[in-house]
């Protein structure tokens, strides 16, 4: 019993620290990118995903701080077959961390 409440009395103590790092973000509108045709469906979202980074980083506004796709929210990939290849769409919210 007491290892379930000092266990619980830990986890409480770490969620003020977990959320200010949530609070600290700067986050923008959402941007998207179309990313280049492949014929592998995984490549085909990795291009989405650097197509997102390049047009986040060539925007005036936002610059190197935003590209990163690991620091972005709200992020997702949708992926379609255009003919033989597939071509994939990254959106998702820019943030600083």
């Amino acid at each position: 019993m007491r290892k379930v409440a000092l266990a619980l009395a830990c986890s409480f103590a770490l969620f003020p620290l977990a959320g200010t790092s949530a609070e600290a973000q700067t986050c923008r509108d959402r941007v998207t990118a179309k990313g280049a045709p492949s014929l592998v469906r995984l490549l085909a979202r990795g291009k989405a995903r650097s197509a997102w980074s390049e047009k986040v980083r060539d925007t005036k506004r936002l610059g190197d701080d935003y590209a990163s796709w690991k620091n972005a929210k709200n992020s997702r990939i949708n992926c379609d077959k255009e003919g033989s290849r597939h071509v994939c769409r990254a959106s998702a919210r820019p943030c600083k961390a």
